[in-house]
């Protein structure tokens, strides 16, 4: 099961890609970094998935981003189906 950290740097990135794809390519530069407070080495820290944001780091990236700070949570796939095998199904 994919925890929120690795849910949000998935997420993180897809809405990266998603804005290159609509013609915004993203090269982060000093003003974005000091646009969203948060160094560039801790940024990718989270692109890497090897810290987690806090919320309030997440609302400074949306913000930034130009989208909601629930879209770096959402998940477009689902998260489970009739068809799994979860713990009550295999019981």
């Amino acid at each position: 099961m994919q925890t929120i950290q690795q849910s949000v740097q998935n997420r993180l990135q897809e809405v990266i890609r998603q804005k290159e794809r609509e013609g915004f390519p993203f090269k982060p530069s000093n003003e974005f970094y000091r646009g969203i407070k948060i160094h560039k080495r801790r940024f990718g820290q989270f692109l890497r998935n090897e810290k987690q944001p806090t919320l309030d780091e997440l609302v400074r990236i949306a913000s930034v981003l130009a989208v909601s700070p629930t879209d770096l949570f959402k998940n477009e796939s689902p998260a489970t189906t009739a068809n799994s095998t979860g713990p009550s199904q295999i019981i």
